[in-house]
C-alpha cells in the first residue's frame, strides 16, 4: 500500500521559547511542508511520530516529568475540550510524555493516533507546542531541555468524498 504523507521536525532550538522551554513556537510554511499534498486535500491528520531530548536535569519528581503536549496554530476539525476550564480549546492534545531524569530520551510512536486540520488559508502558519504537566500544577524553572518533535501529515478523504 503507498500512503502519501509528509513529514515535519519541530526542534525548540529552532522555535522562539519562554524561559522554561515548556511552550515552543515556530513560523511554518506548511504550503511547502505538506508539498503535493496540500493541492489534493483540504483536511490532513498530524500525527507525532517520533520525539527526542538531551539528557533532562537531575531531581525531578515523576510528577514533573509526566507530562502531555499540545499544539496550536491550525484549524482542528474538532475542538477539544478542556476540563481545566470547563470549555473548547483550540489546543489540539497530541500525545503524553515522559521525561527521564538525566536520561536522554528518543521515543517513536507508530504514527496512527493524530488530529485532523482543514487547509489554512494562508502558506506560513505559527505553530506552538506546549509542555503540560499532567497534574496540572506549576513547572519548576528553568526545567525542560531542547527537544526535537517529528511529525507525519497526510491526506484525509471525506466519506462523502468517497
Amino acid at each position: 500500500m503507498n500512503i502519501e504523507s509528509s513529514s515535519l521536525m519541530l526542534r525548540t532550538i529552532n522555535a522562539t521559547n519562554n524561559t522554561n522551554l515548556t511552550s515552543s513556537t515556530w513560523r511554518v510554511n506548511l504550503r511547502a511542508c505538506l508539498g503535493n499534498l496540500y493541492n489534493k486535500y483540504d483536511k490532513f491528520k498530524i500525527c507525532l511520530t517520533a520525539w527526542g531530548t538531551a539528557a533532562a536535569p537531575t531531581g525531578f519528581s515523576n510528577d514533573d516529568l509526566s507530562t502531555f503536549i499540545t499544539l496550536s496554530g491550525l484549524q482542528w476539525e474538532n475542538q477539544t475540550y478542556d476540563t481545566a476550564t470547563n470549555g473548547l480549546t483550540q489546543k489540539a492534545t497530541i500525545a503524553t510524555l515522559k521525561f527521564a531524569n538525566a536520561n536522554s530520551i528518543i521515543e517513536n510512536f507508530t504514527g496512527e493516533v493524530g488530529q485532523v486540520f482543514f487547509k489554512p488559508n494562508y502558506d506560513v502558519v505559527e505553530l506552538t507546542l506546549d509542555v503540560n504537566k499532567i497534574s496540572g500544577a506549576a513547572f519548576p524553572a528553568p526545567f525542560y531541555p531542547q527537544c526535537c518533535y517529528v511529525f507525519s501529515s497526510y491526506g484525509v478523504v471525506d466519506e462523502a468524498e468517497k
